[in-house]
């Protein structure tokens, strides 16, 4: 006698939830995007414990 198979995964344009999380990590990435576009993060301290280094 055979075990029973579990079926297989859906992918992603199978599955409805999957590609809700998708498009809304999708929109945010976008809407951050456009109301960020100018944000600069200034000098990034490579040189950790050394200030004038940085």
């Amino acid at each position: 006698m055979l075990a029973p198979t579990s079926p297989p995964p859906m992918s992603m344009h199978e599955d409805p939830v999957l590609r809700a999380q998708i498009a809304d990590e999708q929109a945010e990435a976008a809407l951050l995007a456009t109301q960020f576009s100018n944000l600069h993060l200034g000098t990034v301290n490579h040189c950790m414990f050394d200030a004038p280094q940085a």
